[in-house]
């Protein structure tokens, strides 16, 4: 009789302990893995990256490697893209190209968040003349044309992959500085935060642990949106002759020295226009999935 009382008495789980929560990062992934243009574009994203890493394994000749008797051939079984009017196998040079693309982007995107980032934040965070100074250089940088600084940039320091990434760098941390320091002043005066001061948190404890967590969102999308944008300001500048210099292949240059054979090689163009196209474009589809999955209001759908 005790024990069949002292069962009945146990204390029995409730509904809501059964449920086991639903992390962010579980519910960001649900929504998407079930987004058929974002996985079909992260596949993508995954194999560029791949190129990117392993070219000189990929690629069958030399990015610079001039076979002169198979010079300006189409398509074929012994150059499946054919070669340039210098015999250079189109497919190798696209290769490299990939990793020509993705590497100034990532490295662009890189050096403008470490920039950005600190700026955004002590401009969010300091009050009083300090605060003014960091918003007028932020205001000053905001009104140059971003593009168009880059070309002054590269005009003045010369063409190459270090002076594109420094230049393209330039004009894309004033974003970075933007978003932080709007992530600065929304969260500043939030309850948690508030909390934390009044037990004596330092600046640098609030810092990692309120802030730069809350702001992590908004940077991963402004990543995200970023690259492509890049990829494409790159191509731009390497069109005009202004980025990445021969013999290192860019689509841009390629697409540039491919116009004035068009009619005649039109391979010469179409390759690299497709690479750029589709390398772009699938950065910007799985961008807005990752936007749309780290919306706050999508996280428990």
């Amino acid at each position: 009789m005790a024990s069949t009382a002292s069962a009945s008495n146990a204390p029995t789980p409730s509904v809501l302990s059964l449920v086991k929560p639903t992390s962010t990062f579980g519910a960001v992934w649900r929504r998407l893995k079930h987004n058929k243009p974002a996985a079909v574009s992260a596949i993508i994203v995954i194999l560029l990256m791949l190129v990117a890493m392993f070219a000189p394994v990929l690629a069958p000749y030399g990015y610079d490697q001039s076979i002169i008797q198979d010079a300006g051939q189409f398509p074929n079984a012994k150059h499946l893209l054919g070669t340039d009017l210098l015999g250079r196998d189109l497919l190798s040079r696209l290769i490299y190209a990939t990793r020509s693309s993705i590497l100034v982007a990532f490295a662009v995107q890189l050096s403008a968040l470490l920039v950005g980032v600190p700026f955004g934040f002590l401009a969010g965070l300091k009050r009083g003349l300090i605060e003014n100074a960091l918003n007028m250089v932020v205001m000053i940088f905001t009104a140059l044309p971003g593009f168009l600084f880059s070309l002054f940039l590269l005009t003045a320091f010369g063409a190459g992959i270090s002076q594109l990434i420094f230049a393209l760098a330039v004009t894309t941390w004033i974003g970075y500085a933007r978003i932080m320091r709007a992530e600065v002043l929304r969260l500043r005066n939030r309850d948690f935060v508030i909390a934390s001061q009044a037990l004596g948190a330092d600046l640098w404890h609030i810092s990692v642990r309120h802030l730069l967590p809350n702001a992590l969102t908004a940077l991963i999308i402004a990543i995200a949106l970023g690259i492509p944008g890049t990829i494409y300001a790159e191509a731009g500048l390497s069109f005009l002759g202004l980025g990445i210099r021969d013999p290192i292949p860019s689509w841009g240059k390629m697409i540039s020295d491919g116009i004035p054979t068009l009619r005649l090689f039109w391979h010469l163009i179409v390759f690299p226009l497709l690479s750029l196209s589709i390398t772009t474009l699938s950065f910007m589809f799985l961008a807005d999935a990752l936007r749309d999955a780290l919306d706050p209001s999508n996280i428990r759908r």
